[in-house]
């Protein structure tokens, strides 16, 4: 009955492409083929059908779960290794190479992993990812903890302080067992020129003063002629012209009247003071004898030359005419015994020089060039020079200084008589400290002494001694005693007078003394005002000064001075300069005036750092600078209203590097302001910042402030 009921059904479904039973459908057989499909539409896509008890289909509301079956044999490739069998031991190679993205929960491996990279779907970006227990990676969330230093030591040549900031250091005396390459390797014990050698073991030590010549081998040995070296290290020296006590010369003698000698071997020659030539003497220049004095005569006698000290003789002869020209006149009657005579009116060209010039003519015809060897009078027909400066007599003798009114007789040298006329004014001066004057009594003609009337005593008094030899001055006096009746007395320039014979005279522009005034501006700003009556002001202004850098590693560099200013742009003082980390000093502030008059001076340059101490600041034209600092010490700040520098800081560390360098100080100015505005805007220029301190330094000193002071004046 089955196998009907199959045949039917077959029959039905090869002429009806779809067939839904009513219940359910078994098949029996293995040769059952659904050309066209076989559905049930209860089913869900992606359910699973599945054999059930006695060939039933059942259906799963899920996907159908993985076959079962028996593994024979595991293999791996890449870099994965099995062990094989069919319980294998997968592992990866120890330096596995992945081409693309490594994705998983947990990646265990004994040796590299090579990448391109290598993530973890529960990574977030930033998490730390660190080896666990048997190697295994695991993330946190968020970075990865640091241990951090907690001490550090050193050994050898070095030395530390230890713990986590340490200062690291050469022990004093450093054994190297290599070479020592460095641009620069300097001992602060050494001075400038010393030698440094290598001495046991290889140990460097110096001494004061340049190193000795080097000793060495010498390899050869040359000769310069006349020397002959034969060569090499052992070389036999020899001098074939060279000569010796024994085979040179033993004794050198002389010539009579020709040539002495001490004789020996080592011979001084003379000539003789009676020298006989044997032959004849010729000299193409001159012929010279030490004994001789220029002026002198040399004549022959006998055939020897002989000299005189004095001039050879004129030659013999008969004159027969004698002439004359310029200041010259020759009467040549008769010829061979002429008259020289002076013309009426000579005139010489250069200095007349004898004992005496006479003329039998008018003296004060005759004139003479001026000469500031003395002065030359007349004593009567004979002109004789002074023995003192432009013709100023002389006393000869002291005398007693008169009252004011009274005359005393006044003497001169023999020698040298005057003439003045009476009136004549007078001051006689003995530069002892007595001078007087007044006038003469009475004519005084080619005289050695006059009447002399005192009119004033300029130094000394009546009484004291005028000392011999004082100066008699001409035309240098005050006349006194002359009597009269004032009619009128008039002024001028800055006097006026009433007139008449009792005036009053009195100063047109009078002069009102008043004391100078002072304002001082030390900080801020605002405005002077000028006060009434002033006439002049002198301005005095200084910058800021600019603050010393900090010593030390990451030390802070010093700030700027303030500028100061009055009269916004008539007078600017600028402030100096900070100095910066490790470089030189802080350059000084500007200066200038606009149309004052006076002077603007630039602050003075910051000092920079030396090996052991740190840089002085900048002085301003008022000085106070900040001092430098050594060690651990903080550098010196500026004067208050000085507008100096600061000093850098310190440092322990003894490098040019690390030790503060000085601030420049600020600018300068003093003017004077004739008829000054009645207001000025003014600001006064702040201190510079000090630098602070790094690791092992100190702190910078501040700049000084700068400031303003005014001196008021209310007279020219």
């Amino acid at each position: 009955m089955k196998k009907l009921l199959s045949t039917l059904l077959a029959f039905i479904l090869a002429f009806s492409p779809v067939v839904s039973p009513a219940a359910t459908l078994d098949l029996f057989g293995t040769s059952y083929v659904f050309e066209n499909g076989l559905s049930n539409a209860t089913l869900t896509p992606g359910d699973c059908v599945q054999a059930g008890a006695g060939g039933l289909f059942t259906t799963t509301a899920a996907a159908c779960g993985t076959g079962s079956g028996t593994v024979t044999a595991v293999t791996g490739s890449g870099n994965v290794l099995s062990s094989g069998g069919t319980t294998p031991n997968i592992t990866l190679v120890n330096a596995p190479t992945f081409s693309g993205t490594v994705t998983g929960g947990s990646l265990v491996t004994a040796g590299a992993i090579q990448g391109l990279s290598l993530t973890g779907t529960g990574l977030t970006s930033g998490d730390c990812i660190q080896a666990g227990a048997s190697g295994l990676l695991t993330t946190t969330a968020g970075p990865c903890a640091s241990a951090g230093v907690t001490a550090v030591t050193a050994t050898g040549n070095l030395a530390s302080s230890g713990g986590t900031t340490p200062n690291i250091s050469i022990s004093n005396s450093p054994t190297f067992s290599g070479t020592i390459t460095g641009a620069n390797v300097a001992d602060t014990a050494l001075s400038s020129g010393n030698c440094v050698q290598a001495t046991t073991g290889g140990l460097l030590m110096t001494i004061v003063g340049a190193c000795g010549v080097g000793s060495g081998t010498v390899t050869a040995v040359t000769g310069t002629s006349p020397i002959v070296s034969s060569g090499g290290t052992a070389p036999a020296i020899s001098c074939a012209t060279c000569l010796t006590t024994s085979t040179g010369v033993q004794s050198v003698s002389g010539t009579t009247s020709q040539i002495t000698s001490s004789g020996g071997v080592n011979p001084v020659l003379s000539i003789p003071s009676a020298f006989i030539a044997p032959g004849t003497i010729a000299a193409t220049t001159s012929l010279g004898a030490g004994n001789l004095t220029s002026g002198d005569c040399l004549s022959s006698s006998s055939g020897v030359i002989v000299s005189t000290s004095t001039a050879c003789s004129a030659g013999g002869g008969s004159v027969t005419s004698v002439t004359s020209a310029n200041n010259l006149i020759s009467v040549t009657n008769p010829t061979t015994t002429p008259l020289l005579t002076a013309n009426e009116t000579p005139h010489f060209t250069g200095i007349v020089t004898a004992p005496g010039f006479t003329s039998t003519n008018n003296l004060s015809s005759i004139t003479f060039a001026a000469s500031t060897a003395g002065c030359v009078i007349n004593q009567g027909t004979v002109l004789n020079p002074q023995s003192y400066g432009s013709c100023v007599s002389q006393t000869s003798a002291a005398f007693t200084i008169p009252a004011v009114g009274s005359a005393v007789t006044v003497t001169t040298p023999t020698a040298f008589p005057v003439t003045y006329s009476a009136g004549a004014p007078i001051t006689i001066d003995d530069s002892a400290g007595h001078v007087v004057s007044g006038y003469v009594t009475s004519n005084a003609l080619n005289a050695n002494s006059f009447s002399f009337t005192v009119s004033l005593i300029n130094q000394g008094a009546a009484g004291n001694t005028m000392a011999t030899a004082a100066n008699i001055y001409t035309g240098n006096s005050v006349q006194g005693g002359g009597t009269g009746t004032v009619t009128a007395v008039t002024a001028s320039g800055g006097a006026a007078s009433s007139g008449g014979t009792t005036p009053n005279i009195t100063v047109t522009n009078p002069v009102t003394a008043t004391a100078p005034t002072q304002q001082n501006f030390l900080t801020g700003s605002g405005t002077y005002t000028t006060p009434a009556g002033v006439k002049w002001i002198e301005v005095r202004a200084v910058g800021g000064g600019g603050g010393g850098s900090g010593g030390g590693t990451g030390a802070t560099a010093g700030g700027g001075g303030g500028n100061t200013t009055f009269g916004t742009t008539l007078i600017v003082a600028n402030g100096g300069n900070g100095s910066g980390v490790g470089g030189g000093g802080g350059t000084g502030g500007s200066a200038s005036l606009g149309t004052a008059l006076g002077l603007a001076v630039t602050g003075g340059v910051g000092s920079s750092a030396s090996l052991s101490d740190s840089g002085a600041g900048g002085n301003s034209c008022l000085g106070g600078a900040g001092g430098s600092a050594g060690g651990s010490i903080n550098g010196g700040s500026g004067s208050t209203n000085t507008g100096s520098g600061g000093g850098g800081g310190g440092t322990t560390l003894n490098t040019i590097a690390a030790n503060g360098a000085g601030g420049g100080a600020g600018g300068c100015v003093i003017a004077h302001i004739n008829a000054p505005l009645a207001t000025y805007a003014y600001a006064v220029g702040a201190a510079g910042t000090n630098g602070g301190g790094g690791t092992s330094g100190n702190n910078g000193g501040a700049g000084g402030s700068g400031g303003i002071w005014i001196t008021e004046h209310y007279n020219y």
